[in-house]
C-alpha cells in the first residue's frame, strides 16, 4: 500500500497509534518510525505523543525510536519524558540517551531526580560513558 499511496499509508498508521489496541498502537508506532517514506514531521509529533501513553510499552518503543534520531527536537521530548511520574519511564530515558553526545544533558538532569533509582541509574550510565570516551 505504502508504493501505490504514501500519504494514505501514513495517514492510515498514524490513525493507528490513537487505537484502543495497545498492539495495534505499538505496530502501528513501529511500522511508522521504520517506514522510509514517513517524514519527521509526521514521525516525530507521533512518537512524542506515544510519550504520554498509558502502555509502559509503547512508551518505551517511544523513547528508543526518539533517542535513535538524537536530534533537537527529539531531545526535547525525551527531556519531558524525563519528568514522567513513573521512575521506570525516566530510567529508561537515561538508558537510551547516554550513548548519544546530544543526550548527555538529560542524565544529567537525572542526577537530581527525587527517586534514588533514577538518580543511581544516572550516575552509573554517566560513569559508563566517561569511561568509553577515554
Amino acid at each position: 500500500m505504502a508504493r501505490q499511496n504514501r500519504q494514505g499509508a501514513t495517514t492510515l498508521l498514524v490513525d493507528a497509534t490513537k487505537s484502543e489496541q495497545p498492539e495495534t498502537r505499538f505496530q502501528a508506532l513501529h511500522l511508522l518510525h521504520q517506514a522510509s517514506q514517513a517524514d519527521d514531521g509526521t514521525v516525530l509529533p507521533v512518537l512524542s505523543e506515544a510519550l504520554a501513553d498509558e502502555d509502559v510499552t509503547i512508551k518505551g518503543y517511544a523513547i528508543q525510536a526518539l533517542a535513535e534520531r538524537g536530534d533537537p527536537e527529539a531531545m526535547r521530548s525525551l527531556r519531558q519524558a524525563l519528568r514522567d511520574p513513573d521512575p521506570s519511564v525516566r530510567m529508561m530515558v537515561v538508558e537510551n540517551v547516554i550513548l548519544k553526545e546530544e543526550g548527555l544533558p538529560l542524565p544529567q538532569e537525572a542526577l537530581s531526580d527525587e527517586d534514588e533509582a533514577v538518580r543511581s541509574a544516572a550516575a552509573f550510565w554517566l560513569e559508563q560513558a566517561s569511561s568509553e570516551r577515554r
